[in-house]
């Protein structure tokens, strides 16, 4: 006890004022006790509150974040996936429309050329025709050449051979003189 009666010797403190010091702070830490620390650790309770729903809050957020971020994701990924679906398809629409129209194209060429056969089958036998009727022509001028003319055989094939030199030269009256 001699040193702590030295100690409080050396720094000038009393007993009575030791006791007054300690009363006032108790009273002090009554007043504080009653009064200022509630509110106090009302505010403290009240931020760590705050501070604890700002966590949660922004838990919450990065939660809805990656929600959001992975469903942004997957919307593009079928997105990408309706695009490329969209692409197929027009692609063999694409194809279908080309082979439609080669099968058209090879359709209307082989009706081209169908056509094209028949008028030249019809041609051919137009020539023919004509050329018939020329003929028939030429044997009726001769004949009636012959005819007119009664000839030996030498006779008539000069006449004939006259004729047709006549008609191949184009002069074609049919009515060539023979000398006899």
């Amino acid at each position: 006890m001699d040193l702590v009666n030295n100690i409080l010797a050396a720094l000038g403190v009393t007993y009575s004022s030791l006791i007054w010091h300690a009363i006032n702070f108790l009273i002090l830490l009554f007043i504080l006790n009653r009064f200022a620390f509630p509110k106090v650790l009302a505010v403290l309770d009240e931020r760590a509150h705050r501070i604890r729903e700002s966590f949660t809050h922004a838990e919450a957020l990065r939660a809805e974040t990656e929600r959001l971020h992975e469903e942004g994701r997957q919307t593009l990924a079928k997105s990408w996936q309706d695009a490329q679906a969209v692409l197929a398809d027009a692609q063999r629409s694409a194809e279908s429309v080309l082979a439609d129209a080669r099968l058209a194209a090879r359709e209307e060429g082989d009706l081209l050329i169908q056509r094209a056969r028949a008028e030249i089958e019809a041609e051919r036998d137009r020539a023919f025709q004509e050329l018939r009727r020329q003929v028939a022509d030429l044997v009726v001028a001769a004949a009636t050449h012959v005819v007119a003319r009664s000839l030996d055989d030498a006779g008539h094939r000069e006449l004939v051979e006259q004729f047709l030199a006549t008609e191949a030269d184009g002069s074609g009256n049919g009515s060539a003189s023979v000398s006899a």
